[in-house]
């Protein structure tokens, strides 16, 4: 009976469950918050409250989604940073298009992410001229196969292009 319960809880505990990082309320099961840096010219803004662009809050996740315009000329490129134990992440952001809804600010999101310390992989999206819409839920990156241990995940915008940032949320398993 013992080794049943055993065998059980086992089962039990190697469940993989998703566990959500909102850019503003942080994870969600740790309480653990991202950290945003390269505050120059145009730093971070929770963009619910402020931010250069305005996508439909209640399309984002809790409602909130954190906003900042990376310029090469300022020089301090926009950074996240996320720390989290798990097997696997995945890195949501709102997208805009057209330049109507943002005068003066650029609409392309040009995005590189590391994880602990090695370059995985990059993101851009060019706006559709076609549409004056955001897109939301938008997966930028995506990582699988880690070992479940302790991960940093580092998003930066590239530091050769304007870019319009939009961090919504992450998921981690």
């Amino acid at each position: 009976m013992l080794l049943a319960l055993t065998m059980l809880v086992g089962l039990v505990l190697a469940v993989p469950t998703n566990v959500t990082i909102d850019d503003e309320y942080g994870d969600l099961s740790t309480g653990r918050m991202p950290v945003y840096s390269g505050d120059s010219q145009d730093g971070w803004e929770q963009g619910a409250s402020g931010g250069h662009a305005r996508p439909d809050a209640s399309q984002t996740f809790m409602g909130t989604w954190h906003d900042a315009t990376f310029h090469p000329e300022y020089l301090a490129v926009k950074e996240i940073t996320i720390d989290f134990v798990g097997t696997a992440v995945y890195a949501y952001f709102i997208t805009a298009n057209a330049i109507d809804p943002v005068p003066f600010v650029t609409m392309l999101t040009n995005l590189s992410f590391q994880v602990d310390n090695v370059l995985e992989g990059s993101y851009e999206h060019q706006p559709d001229l076609t549409t004056t819409d955001f897109d939301y839920n938008v997966l930028a990156f995506a990582k699988t196969g880690m070992n479940n241990t302790a991960h940093t995940l580092v998003v930066q915008t590239t530091p050769f292009n304007s870019s319009l940032v939009l961090f919504d949320y992450v998921l981690y398993t």
